[in-house]
């Protein structure tokens, strides 16, 4: 199943405000769940950068498709949530795919690197 997604130019409104318009978007399609994309997002990340990133709450993101975005953190059993690591992580919200998977791993090691250097000049 495939969404379907209508765009029609939007003109403003004159007689409310001339710096508003009104549009409503309507989307018919049967997606995976937020807590289904979460477990396919965490497993993805076990699987190929390891098990101290994780995801946060999930967006869902209309786009040129619909997409579940998930911001990552870096985490401690011990500790919690260390680090927000200012990436994410995009689903495809029809079939739980992985965008970008490789260059999402370059990315993520990045960086946990990056906030590995700045814990580690902290810490001296």
């Amino acid at each position: 199943m495939t969404a379907t997604f209508i765009f029609a130019q939007v003109q403003p409104n004159p007689v409310d405000s001339p710096e508003f318009a009104q549009v409503t978007v309507h989307v018919d399609a049967r997606i995976i769940s937020a807590m289904r994309a979460r477990h396919l997002a965490n497993g993805w990340l076990l699987w190929n950068i390891g098990e101290r990133i994780a995801v946060g709450a999930p967006e869902l993101i209309l786009d040129q498709k619909l997409v579940w975005r998930f911001p990552l953190r870096w985490a401690s059993s011990k500790q919690g949530v260390l680090a927000d690591l200012a990436a994410e992580l995009r689903l495809d919200a029809l079939s739980g795919e992985v965008f970008e998977t490789t260059a999402k791993i370059e990315e993520i090691h990045q960086r946990v690197q990056s906030i590995v250097r700045t814990l580690q000049v902290t810490v001296s």
